[in-house]
């Protein structure tokens, strides 16, 4: 699961304006640090009730509609106003009611503070970024967070990039699988000769017990092909 950090902002109805609640977030004005979830499998954005109440954020009850597909739902939030961090300062992404998918559902326990929904990833032209560990709203680097996989705890942004980077996870090369990062050459030399091996073994066995010339031509062609993939893959 990819998580980012996110702040909710409870800005009264005086700040109405875009310069305004930007002035306000520099001076300081109240909000809530949320963990947001983003899951494509879900059609729905979700909040988190005690997070709504602590924030003072006033919720409809939910209409038939979404109790059908949320029966646990206890209420509906028509609009947040939300930043995240883009280059190390809090950059406004949702703000007043005009914005569309801004809406969220208020539950109990879902799966975080906050879980963004597919279509409002969508609207806001969402780019998983694999190499940098992270998100792109509109065109902005978000990173990603990180839970510690032993306590379940998120880790700081530093540690989280350097403990738990993808070029330290197991990935697949040649049929073997190789932490990334190792030499790749070595790894394929390794599995050539591997394949090697076998195909001789497979080539002495037919040559001697059946003399099936065509499961013969078959293995030598698997050794000229695996070692030309070998060569130029």
């Amino acid at each position: 699961m990819a998580y980012v950090e996110c702040k909710i902002w409870p800005f009264s109805g005086d700040i109405d304006h875009m310069e305004k609640r930007c002035e306000a977030m520099k001076e300081g004005h109240t909000h809530y640090t949320a963990k947001a979830l983003i899951d494509t499998s879900v059609c729905n954005n979700f909040i988190r009730k005690n997070v709504a109440d602590k924030l003072g954020l006033k919720y409809a009850k939910p209409s038939k509609n979404i109790l059908k597909i949320v029966p646990n739902a206890l209420g509906f939030i028509d609009c947040l106003d939300l930043s995240l961090k883009i280059k190390g300062e809090d950059s406004l992404v949702t703000t007043d009611c005009d914005d569309p998918l801004n809406d969220f559902v208020v539950v109990e326990e879902p799966k975080a503070d906050l879980v963004f929904e597919l279509k409002w990833l969508w609207l806001r032209e969402a780019k998983i970024d694999i190499r940098k560990d992270g998100i792109r709203i509109y065109g902005k680097f978000v990173p990603f967070l990180f839970k510690d996989p032993n306590t379940g705890e998120f880790l700081p942004e530093q540690s989280s990039r350097s403990k738990l980077r993808f070029d330290k996870q197991i990935h697949e090369v040649s049929s073997v699988i190789y932490p990334k990062g190792t030499n790749l050459l070595e790894n394929r030399m390794e599995t050539s000769s591997i394949n090697l091996q076998l195909t001789i073994f497979l080539l002495r066995t037919l040559w001697v017990n059946t003399f099936c010339f065509d499961r013969l031509l078959y293995c030598v062609f698997y050794l000229i092909s695996d070692h030309r993939s070998f060569l130029f893959g």
